[in-house]
């Protein structure tokens, strides 16, 4: 039997480009093309650009994007390691 694979909405995911985009550390990357990603995965989530994008402050802003949406937090609020705090770096 095949697993079900969740997918991202696509609204979703294009808010997820735009946080990408507002944590480059570059501003001009070979690897990404100037994306600050790679691309998406067959879950439809979005692989951020390891060489130019920082991926624990767009973590930190997706998980506070989750936890706002009830239905993106029934999917994928498990998968969190814990709630995060607006302002705060996640941290205890």
């Amino acid at each position: 039997m095949k697993k079900e694979i969740k997918r991202l909405a696509d609204e979703h995911l294009a808010e997820a480009k735009k946080m990408a985009t507002r944590h480059k550390k570059k501003k001009n990357c070979k690897k990404c093309f100037d994306r600050a990603y790679v691309g998406v995965n067959e879950e439809n989530m979005l692989i951020p650009c390891p060489h130019c994008t920082d991926g624990k402050a767009l973590f930190d802003e997706w998980k506070l994007y989750v936890y706002a949406r009830p239905d993106l937090k029934e999917l994928y609020g498990d998968s969190l390691e814990e709630k995060p705090e607006p302002g705060g770096t996640g941290k205890k």
